[in-house]
């Protein structure tokens, strides 16, 4: 009995594993680097948050005011 569940198991991980079409994506470059002028205009919105991903030192000596550190 317990090789018959084995067996059945087996069987639904390799259809599971089955190939699928591979789509292609285009490729969209864009550049995300913005002028700091840019950057004022944009963060005096009500619903835009600038984001500081580096260590908390590094954000407690210097960060853009208002600036979120995660």
């Amino acid at each position: 009995m317990n090789w018959k569940i084995n067996i059945i198991v087996l069987a639904l991980i390799f259809s599971g594993c089955k190939q699928e079409k591979v789509v292609d994506f285009v490729i969209v470059e864009d550049n995300y680097l913005i002028e700091a002028d840019e950057l004022k205009t944009i963060a005096r919105q009500p619903n835009i948050k600038i984001i500081d991903f580096r260590k908390k030192d590094s954000y407690n000596t210097e960060h853009i005011v208002g600036a979120l550190q995660m």
